[in-house]
């Protein structure tokens, strides 16, 4: 009956929910997208095949497992991967932001296939030894290929193709190559540019920066050539190191020069620490108001005053898109919420309280004025120009989506819209005046970012220069003046100083020097007629369902080692996932000359988890189910929600433990800087099995993080404390990285149990040596010395970073 039940169970686990999709196919490639995505999926499967024949000729292969690409809004962030284990591309319409890279691409669905697709040429080519596994399933030989290939090889080759294939993106953007400039000036190198648990970070990404820039290095010394046959050797023998690969195009020396040839400017005055994000800038009165994340994770919006000469935290905002000051200081807000499992960008006011405007699908904002709000929002992967009046609370078109011109960033004043969009191949300023006509300030080559309007003053930041300098421009008489500041990327003048942020090694910092103007020019403003956008009408549209498929199976040998001798059998281990991997399922079965079991875990992105197990020998059946109900309460500037868990456990005499709990948690303090975070605020209360109630506080103290925590039962009273202190950096490890440790944490703690039979206490210290191994494999190992009910102990081993990569919580 056990049998019979564990079978049912098992099949009903995976005929789980599958999500729909209209579909088309190409030759080679298969398009899957949602309601209303018509417009990108057909623009894409115009160009797909192109771009897949040009990346197969160079990678010399075709995919063998067909290729499908997923176009999801659900999401507003601008984003797209490729998963090797499925040969999937995932890709949200959104434009990309222009701090990250220049939108220079005719569109932007298809730029990223681009981008997507050379990932799983480069994770599909597999090594003769690995080829033959295929036979176990894709997911295995690509899983091998892809973990064995370092992060900047795969971002890099990736980034090098975006723009060898489509002619533009980061190979050709000034901006990333202002990155890649000041990346040599870092310690990263290669040795930490692919490790996921380096408390070293670069602009624009340690991956894609360094990445790029060694191919770049490589094309220009030896020629294209030189990079594909850097490529073949590696993925033809990933065993044997990057170092030596790259050692049959580049000569020792010449792999000491490309690192040694720096090109960054040390010219002004820092004002802020080393930051992990760049902020458009903001002015009211003396302050001037920038947002930043930084190192130990505060994220917030901040001022610097020009008085007392100090940078002051305003308000904590988690994941900020953008904001804007009005002249009474009300601050509108523009932050990433997670709604449904998706991250969707919510407009908030902020003066002493915050309140949620509910208005949703937000790029960009600036004040008009005291009560007027102008917007650029998205939707569908198109965008809108829209103001938000606070007197009346309505909002009103002021620009429709256009063929031929996408917002990108925007300013105001009174009576007049500024902003920067993409038109055709190029981003350009333009202006909407009262009458509604549409004028194109700029109308060239170079990029335009940062607008910032005061008065009749517009101060932006272009590449005219070959390198990005401030502008200032004069509306009323189209006087352009430029501003002495190398590498700025935002800007604006106050009390003949000029504010500005720029890329520093490790990321980005606020500068000031003295205003100096110079370069005078005079612009003449076109008006400008944009295209309304095109119908698209699919003849042959398909639907296609995305659900569970198996991807894997793998034998393994099995022993049982006991008193009476040692059982030896054989094993097989099993997973199956749906290609946007929101589910999966892990099945493993033994059979020996003693015993059969049987184990199979299945987790859902909707915080779900199933597990049952079955072992004949010693009769035990498990089966264990949870549902995490998360309800978002986005109601503030930071992350807020309540969980309601409810789980079941049944063992082998079918008695029944249910699981029934609560918790309600808010923000999160810590960073990079420690490796790790806790909630700010935790409350919880168990109800099944046993009633418990229990709280967590965290807080950052200069750079120590302190998580002050405690819980009550019928039983027991427990309370403690725990405290992680950043280390020093190290720089140990092989030249390529394939293993390196990046730093040292520091921690203590202690919890004191009470309880009515004994009191129990625990006092501990660890070390933890953040280090990698097979270039991007976390290997936190940590040593712990600690004291136990009057026992010492000494622990050696590792964090564990396998329940969250699975998504199995520890509540």
């Amino acid at each position: 009956m056990k049998k019979f039940v564990f079978a049912i169970l098992m099949a009903c686990s995976l005929a789980i929910g599958m999500g729909k999709f209209k579909m088309i196919k190409t030759l080679w490639v298969d398009i899957a997208f949602e309601e209303g995505l018509e417009r990108q999926a057909f623009l894409l499967a115009q160009e797909a095949d192109k771009i897949y024949s040009k990346l197969s000729e160079e990678f010399n292969l075709h995919l063998a497992k067909r290729p499908v690409v997923y176009l999801i809004d659900k999401t507003d962030i601008s984003n797209g991967f490729a998963n090797p284990l499925n040969n999937v591309i995932v890709i949200y319409p959104n434009d990309i932001d222009p701090y990250i890279l220049t939108p220079n691409y005719k569109n932007w669905v298809t730029f990223c296939f681009t981008h997507e697709l050379a990932h799983l040429f480069i994770s599909n080519n597999f090594a003769d030894y690995f080829s033959p596994l295929k036979i176990f399933g894709h997911a295995v030989p690509a899983f091998l290929q892809s973990i064995l290939i370092p992060m900047y090889l795969h971002e890099g080759l990736a980034t090098y193709f975006e723009t060898y294939i489509t002619g533009t993106g980061r190979a050709s953007d000034t901006l990333f190559e202002n990155y890649m400039d000041v990346a040599k000036s870092s310690d990263v190198g290669v040795r930490y540019a692919s490790s996921i648990n380096s408390r070293r970070w670069l602009a624009g990404g340690p991956s894609y920066v360094q990445g790029l820039s060694l191919l770049k290095y490589i094309e220009t010394k030896h020629g294209h050539d030189a990079v594909m046959k850097l490529f073949e050797k590696i993925s033809q023998n990933p065993l044997s190191g990057f170092y030596r690969s790259l050692k049959t195009v580049l000569s020792d020396r010449e792999i000491k020069d490309w690192l040694s040839i720096k090109n960054y400017s040390t010219k002004g005055e820092k004002l802020s620490e080393t930051l992990l994000s760049i902020s458009k800038l903001d002015l009211n009165a003396w302050r001037i108001y920038y947002a930043a994340r930084k190192y130990n994770g505060e994220e917030a919006i901040y001022y610097y005053d020009t008085f007392a000469e100090e940078n002051v935290k305003l308000i904590d905002v988690d994941n900020v898109i953008s904001f804007a000051v009005n002249r009474t200081r009300l601050i509108a807000i523009a932050r990433y919420a997670n709604e449904n499992g998706s991250s969707i960008s919510k407009l908030y006011l902020y003066s002493g309280s915050v309140k949620d405007l509910q208005i949703t699908g937000i790029v960009d904002i600036a004040w008009m004025n005291d009560f007027e709000l102008a917007m650029i929002r998205q939707q569908n992967g198109q965008r809108t120009i829209e103001v938000y009046d606070l007197r009346n609370r309505e909002t009103r078109k002021i620009l429709e989506p256009k063929e031929n011109l996408i917002p990108l960033q925007i300013t105001a004043s009174e009576d007049k819209i500024i902003f920067t969009a993409k038109t055709q191949n190029q981003v350009d300023l333009f202006m909407i005046d009262k009458e509604a006509h549409i004028m194109n300030l700029t109308n060239n080559i170079f990029t335009e970012v940062s607008p910032k309007l005061i008065s009749n003053s517009l101060y932006f930041c272009a590449d005219y220069s070959g390198k990005f300098t401030p502008y200032l421009l004069d509306i009323e008489n189209g006087k352009l003046l430029e501003i002495s500041a190398t590498d700025a990327i935002s800007s604006l003048i106050l009390y003949d100083k000029i504010y500005y942020f720029k890329a520093v090694p490790g990321g980005f910092s606020l500068f000031r020097q003295d205003k100096v103007l110079d370069h005078e020019i005079h612009l003449s403003f076109k008006e400008f007629s944009p295209e309304p956008l095109k119908s698209v009408i699919l003849d042959e549209e398909q639907y296609f369902y995305d659900s569970i498929k198996p991807r894997f199976v793998l034998p393994f040998p099995y022993f049982s080692p006991s008193l009476e001798g040692t059982d030896y059998g054989l094993g097989v281990a099993a997973g199956f996932w749906d290609d946007l991997m929101d589910n999966y399922a892990i099945f493993g079965f033994i059979w020996s000359w003693e015993n059969w079991a049987a184990k199979l875990l299945l987790n859902s992105g909707k915080d779900a988890l199933f597990s049952i197990q079955f072992d004949q020998k010693d009769q035990q059946f498990s089966l264990r189910t949870e549902l995490d109900v998360p309800f978002r309460i986005n109601k503030s500037t930071v992350s807020e929600k309540v969980d309601l868990i409810a789980g079941i456990e049944i063992n082998e005499t079918l008695s029944l433990t249910p699981d029934l709990q609560v918790i309600y948690t808010t923000g999160s303090v810590g960073g990079k800087l420690h490796q790790q975070s806790f909630p700010d605020l935790a409350l919880w209360i168990s109800a099944l099995p046993d009633f418990r109630i229990g709280f967590s506080k965290a807080f950052l103290i200069k750079d120590f993080l302190l998580q002050l925590f405690g819980q009550a039962a019928k039983e027991f009273v427990q309370y403690g404390a725990h405290v992680v202190i950043p280390g020093p950096l190290l720089n140990i490890g092989t030249v390529d990285g394939f293993c390196a440790t990046d730093s040292i944490n520091f921690s203590a703690g202690f919890s004191n149990t009470l309880s009515a039979k004994e009191n129990s206490y625990k006092i501990w210290f660890r070390s933890v040596f953040n280090s990698h191994i097979a270039y991007q494999i976390p290997l936190p190992i940590f040593v712990e010395i600690g004291l136990q009910s009057d026992q010492g102990y000494i622990k050696i081993g590792l964090e564990d970073i396998l329940s969250e990569f699975l998504g199995m919580k520890n509540h």
